[in-house]
């Protein structure tokens, strides 16, 4: 009679790093607690003066090859330096927390990061792009650019008035501090 199989070690240990986790919890509960807006480079790389920047924000719930595939194209076809995909403690019209844990999502990030120098995390305590690009910039004011990288449907999100108590003035701050690259999503027309 065969002995039962022992159990497989997972694929990836970096999955099961708890030591890991509970440091991303803890950066994640600072930064959400912060009665001021407030940003902290995770991983990837410093920019360097004048160099253009790529903010990939989202909820990554989970990171998707769809956000690899934006960020690359932000980096190839974008003539970006840098890329961060930008996870912030809150995130607009998502405030509830479902699916994975930010901890969770944030070690799938290090993880998507860990093996390209041109790629970063980035966290923030701020949903609104406005904010997230006032944060950026005061926190590396030598970056030449700032550009989000963006789906057809969140540019669309971005110029809706219920975001905003003046959303004329708020875009104009926006688009004073960054750029923004499209992606065309499913069908929606670029």
């Amino acid at each position: 009679m065969p002995s039962p199989a022992s159990p497989s070690p997972p694929e990836d240990a970096r999955f099961y790093d708890a030591e890991r986790l509970a440091a991303h919890g803890r950066v994640l509960h600072e930064l959400a607690t912060h009665p001021e807006a407030a940003t902290r480079q995770h991983a990837g790389p410093t920019p360097q003066p004048c160099a253009r920047l790529g903010l990939l924000a989202g909820s990554f719930n989970p990171p998707t090859a769809a956000h690899q595939t934006l960020a690359l194209a932000g980096l190839e076809a974008g003539g970006l330096d840098t890329v961060w995909y930008a996870l912030s403690t809150r995130t607009v019209d998502k405030e509830v927390v479902s699916g994975a844990c930010l901890e969770d999502r944030l070690l799938m990030l290090d993880l998507m990061t860990a093996d390209d120098d041109r790629l970063g995390v980035l966290l923030l305590n701020r949903g609104l792009y406005v904010d997230q690009a006032r944060l950026v910039r005061a926190a590396f004011p030598t970056v030449g650019e700032i550009v989000f990288l963006v789906g057809f449907d969140k540019i669309v999100q971005i110029f809706d008035p219920r975001y905003y108590d003046d959303r004329d003035a708020a875009l104009t701050q926006l688009f004073g501090l960054a750029s923004f690259l499209v992606a065309p999503r499913g069908t929606d027309e670029a």
